[in-house]
């Protein structure tokens, strides 16, 4: 009986065959950006969408806008009997209107007259001042209103006060807004062209004659 030939097979076919087979296997199980393996991550921009963007906060902050008595420390008596304060305004916008109260010793010094104010070169009309209670020294109320204006920005002063000096030297008094109940009753407000109250820090001043 013919014995049947054993087949081999050479070793220079399977080298090629086992290089292609790891290719395919690499190629197969490379991680990529949707299998197991996880990418090295890319620094990407930043973009900012039209019209998305977070705005910059422009309104002062509650009490930032200040209004003040600003008067001089000391009056020489014999220099002069008459003196100006003013009521300052900073840092306002829009402004329209106002109402405050102002309290003084009416044995120390007295109001003559009260004449309007100026923001940033604009006018700050008087629409009224009197006393409180009416015709008697001590408390002034005093009402600024703007009319046909857009508001007015910026600072300044919303009155001019003009006194009297009545007392003598080593006299003092305080020149203060008042505000809430009382005897009398104290109001103090300063409000935009939209019918809007502006928070406000109140100051008060002093004078003393020598």
């Amino acid at each position: 009986m013919e014995e049947k030939k054993k087949k081999t097979i050479h070793i220079g076919y399977i080298i090629p065959i086992v290089i292609i087979i790891a290719v395919v296997l690499i190629i197969v199980l490379w991680p990529s950006n949707e299998g197991g393996g996880q990418p090295t991550p890319t620094a990407m921009p930043t973009a900012t969408p039209h019209g998305t963007a977070t705005p910059t906060a422009t309104t002062p902050p509650v009490g930032a806008v200040t209004v003040s008595i600003d008067a001089p420390d000391t009056i020489v008596k014999s220099s002069g009997r008459y003196f100006h304060a003013q009521v300052k305004i900073t840092n306002v916008d829009n402004f329209d209107a106002a109402q405050y109260d102002i309290t003084y010793d009416p044995d120390v010094i007295k109001i003559e007259d009260v004449d309007a104010g100026d923001i940033s070169g604009t006018e700050i009309p008087i629409e009224k001042w009197e006393f409180i209670p009416f015709n008697t020294q001590g408390t002034v109320r005093i009402v600024n209103s703007v009319p046909k204006a857009p508001g007015v920005s910026g600072e300044g002063y919303l009155a001019d006060i003009y006194f009297k000096i009545m007392g003598d030297p080593g006299d003092s008094s305080v020149i203060s807004f008042i505000e809430g109940s009382g005897d009398p009753e104290g109001y103090l407000m300063i409000g935009n062209n939209e019918g809007i109250e502006i928070p406000a820090t109140w100051t008060d001043g002093s004078v003393t004659i020598e």
